[in-house]
């Protein structure tokens, strides 16, 4: 098992902090979940039916994955698991506008050839947090990192000083 989450939250215990979750990365991981639940379903489908082909009388399995999926997530991002360590983070209209703008001017994350409109949504999300919390983003996205060093791209950077992040 992988320690560093666990790190991670123990260390958010201790100072008294929060995981920021931007609304369009959880829609995203949502969707991403109950597509593999969805085809994990159906590959186990296949499998019975084909068993049931060759053995006779195994039971058919039935139900709605999606909407389960979909439930189960939202527990799983719920109080049970993460409780008030998760915070959601909205993605207002001005971040839409603004990523478009990062976007069109090939702005980290974006570049010339990657456009990043969703990594510069989250950015913006990040940003207007930022300025009333103090924010890390904890990332391995080569579109948020200097070229040279591990660090924040400079142009993020300032753009984070302008704004008093």
């Amino acid at each position: 098992m992988n320690s560093r989450p666990v790190s991670l939250l123990f260390y958010l215990g201790q100072v008294e902090g929060c995981l920021g979750l931007p609304q369009i990365v959880q829609r995203e991981w949502e969707e991403h979940f109950v597509r593999l639940c969805q085809d994990k379903f159906d590959d186990a489908k296949q499998k019975i039916t084909w068993l049931d082909g060759m053995l006779g009388s195994m039971p058919i399995i039935s139900g709605n994955v999606k909407a389960a999926a979909h439930h189960a997530f939202q527990q799983r991002f719920g109080v049970d698991e993460l409780g008030e360590l998760l915070v959601e983070l909205p993605i207002e209209p001005e971040h839409w506008q603004a990523a478009g703008e990062m976007v069109i001017e090939k702005r980290a994350p974006s570049s010339e050839k990657s456009r990043q409109y969703k990594d510069s949504v989250l950015w913006h999300a990040l940003l207007e947090a930022g300025q009333s919390q103090t924010m890390i983003l904890v990332t391995q996205d080569k579109g948020f990192l200097s070229v040279t060093r591990g660090d924040l791209d400079p142009s993020l950077q300032e753009e984070g000083h302008q704004v008093g992040v």
